[in-house]
């Protein structure tokens, strides 16, 4: 639903459009294609953002940012930090000092260059950025710009040399010091190139990752020997793990009195029905196994290929059960 700004929107950007014709030679597109590329510049802009602007000032900033992605040779990043005055570069900015970038579109551009900032303490007030599909020589010439009723294609689908790129704008707080202007500038063209990396090897990163998980899940690794207890309590068996989860001690060497399982160290309690803990200090409860004796031999239920089955717990090198058992029967 349309409003009253994004007719003013559209009216000042219009009104920018015709500077074109009065600026002849200013490095921008030709007056014809001028107002589309406005347009394409400040498409997804919120009006309220700019509405206060001069239509000088709307025009100056795009025109420049446009110089500024003239030239730019495949796989690297155009970056300019100034800040724009009437007196020199003939638009002002409000004030601010102006980050210019143009790259190849890709995830985590804005968030990056704008965390950046934020992390050398320069505060943010607009962000332009249009992704724009554009056309390029083999040098990196700018030669074309898709304008914005092409730009919601698929880059894929588009000719060879054709691509889009990332275009942004960002006011910062003024800063006018040469130095602090050039540091802003390499601190975000590391960045950038951390960005890059990041997005490149992504895909590989991921394929060698899916083929971790595969392997794990044709050969996962030998579990855990684990060490178990075994006790008869008024002709019944129990079995649990034999590691009090307080300190790691082993519970066969303290007691058990009561139907309940103590540690010899700082006498942790745990019931043997459940394994729930009973006293301080441990706080994890133990865990706790089906047990039985047939055939004169005690048997454990411990996890097979199709589910859960019972083994012989008395042969020590059993590796496929990975488990030592602590008799106190």
């Amino acid at each position: 639903m349309r409003t009253t700004l994004d007719d003013s929107k559209d009216e000042l950007i219009a009104k920018a459009a015709e500077q074109a014709s009065d600026r002849r030679g200013s490095g921008g597109p030709p007056g014809c294609t001028a107002e589309q590329f406005l347009r394409s510049y400040y498409r997804h802009v919120a009006p309220e953002d700019i509405v206060d602007r001069s239509e000088v000032d709307l025009y100056g900033a795009a025109m420049s940012q446009y110089r500024t992605a003239a030239h730019r040779p495949q796989g690297t990043a155009n970056i300019r930090v100034f800040t724009p005055s009437v007196s020199e570069h003939g638009w002002s900015a409000n004030g601010h000092t102006v980050v210019e970038v143009v790259t190849d579109d890709m995830p985590f551009l804005v968030d990056s260059v704008t965390m950046e900032l934020n992390e050398e303490n320069r505060a943010v007030h607009m962000v332009v950025h249009p992704q724009l599909l554009v056309r390029r020589d083999i040098t990196g010439d700018l030669k074309e710009i898709h304008t914005s009723e092409g730009q919601d294609g698929i880059a894929r689908d588009m000719p060879h040399d054709v691509f889009r790129e990332s275009w942004m704008h960002i006011e910062i707080d003024r800063e006018t010091d040469p130095e602090d202007l050039e540091e802003i500038e390499q601190a975000l063209a590391k960045v950038l190139r951390d960005v890059r990396e990041a997005v490149e090897d992504w895909e590989r990163m991921n394929s060698q990752a899916r083929q971790v998980i595969d392997d794990l899940e044709k050969n996962p690794p030998p579990l855990d020997e684990q060490e178990i207890a075994v006790v008869r309590v008024e002709g019944k068996l129990y079995a649990f793990s034999n590691v009090c989860t307080h300190n790691q001690d082993y519970l066969t060497n303290g007691y058990i009195f009561d139907r309940q399982v103590v540690c010899g160290s700082h006498e942790a309690t745990y019931d043997l029905e459940t394994g729930a803990v009973l006293y301080g200090p441990a706080l994890d409860s133990l865990s706790m196994f089906k047990v039985r004796e047939q055939g004169g031999e005690v048997q454990l239920s411990w996890p097979v290929e199709n589910g859960e089955g019972f083994v012989a717990s008395v042969d020590p090198d059993d590796e496929e059960h990975r488990f030592r058992a602590q008799f106190v029967i």
